[in-house]
Protein backbone atom coordinates (compact mmCIF):
# COMPACT_ATOMS: atom_id res chain seq x y z
CA UNK A 1 0.00 0.00 0.00
CA UNK A 2 1.38 3.32 -1.17
CA UNK A 3 2.36 5.74 1.59
CA UNK A 4 1.06 9.21 1.64
CA UNK A 5 1.88 11.94 -0.81
CA UNK A 6 4.73 14.03 -0.26
CA UNK A 7 3.69 17.74 0.09
CA UNK A 8 4.87 20.24 -2.25
CA UNK A 9 7.31 21.41 0.05
CA UNK A 10 8.38 17.95 0.93
CA UNK A 11 9.38 17.26 -2.89
CA UNK A 12 11.29 20.71 -3.39
CA UNK A 13 12.85 20.01 0.18
CA UNK A 14 14.20 16.30 -1.57
CA UNK A 15 15.20 18.18 -5.32
CA UNK A 16 17.40 20.93 -3.14
CA UNK A 17 19.00 18.21 -0.97
CA UNK A 18 19.70 14.84 -3.56
CA UNK A 19 22.92 16.52 -5.31
CA UNK A 20 24.48 16.80 -2.17
CA UNK A 21 22.96 13.45 -0.73
CA UNK A 22 24.56 11.73 -3.84
CA UNK A 23 28.11 14.05 -3.77
CA UNK A 24 28.44 12.82 -0.22
CA UNK A 25 27.63 8.86 -0.89
CA UNK A 26 29.99 8.83 -3.71
CA UNK A 27 32.79 10.83 -2.85
CA UNK A 28 35.68 8.60 -2.15
CA UNK A 29 34.48 6.20 -4.07
CA UNK A 30 36.99 4.56 -6.90
CA UNK A 31 35.36 4.55 -10.24
CA UNK A 32 35.54 0.32 -10.03
CA UNK A 33 33.18 0.84 -6.71
CA UNK A 34 30.95 3.04 -8.51
CA UNK A 35 30.69 0.33 -11.39
CA UNK A 36 30.30 -2.60 -9.41
CA UNK A 37 26.86 -4.13 -9.22
CA UNK A 38 25.59 -5.95 -6.18
CA UNK A 39 24.01 -8.60 -7.69
CA UNK A 40 22.99 -9.98 -11.03
CA UNK A 41 20.45 -7.17 -13.07
CA UNK A 42 21.32 -5.01 -10.19
CA UNK A 43 22.31 -1.01 -11.34
CA UNK A 44 25.90 -0.14 -9.99
CA UNK A 45 26.03 3.52 -8.86
CA UNK A 46 26.87 4.55 -11.57
CA UNK A 47 24.21 3.01 -14.06
CA UNK A 48 21.96 5.18 -11.65
CA UNK A 49 23.78 8.20 -12.22
CA UNK A 50 23.59 7.74 -15.62
CA UNK A 51 19.93 7.05 -15.60
CA UNK A 52 19.61 10.24 -13.65
CA UNK A 53 21.22 12.66 -16.14
CA UNK A 54 19.35 10.95 -18.98
CA UNK A 55 16.05 11.56 -17.55
CA UNK A 56 16.96 15.23 -16.71
CA UNK A 57 17.93 15.48 -20.51
CA UNK A 58 14.84 13.82 -22.02
CA UNK A 59 12.34 15.37 -19.42
CA UNK A 60 13.80 18.77 -18.27
CA UNK A 61 12.27 20.65 -20.92
CA UNK A 62 8.72 19.18 -19.86
CA UNK A 63 9.52 19.97 -16.31
CA UNK A 64 10.37 23.65 -16.75
CA UNK A 65 7.40 23.94 -19.33
CA UNK A 66 5.29 22.95 -16.22
CA UNK A 67 6.58 24.98 -14.31
CA UNK A 68 5.87 28.07 -16.45
CA UNK A 69 2.44 27.25 -17.44
CA UNK A 70 -0.49 26.34 -16.11
CA UNK A 71 -1.42 23.61 -18.69
CA UNK A 72 1.13 22.80 -21.04
CA UNK A 73 1.03 20.87 -24.55
CA UNK A 74 3.73 18.49 -23.90
CA UNK A 75 5.48 16.96 -26.65
CA UNK A 76 5.51 12.91 -26.35
CA UNK A 77 9.02 11.96 -25.84
CA UNK A 78 10.67 8.46 -26.54
CA UNK A 79 13.88 8.05 -24.17
CA UNK A 80 15.33 5.34 -26.51
CA UNK A 81 15.87 8.11 -29.62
Amino acid sequence: MPGKPLTIEQVLTLLTETPSRIADLTTGSTPAQLRAQAGEDEWSANDVLSHLRACADVWGGCILAMIAEDAPTLKAVNPTT
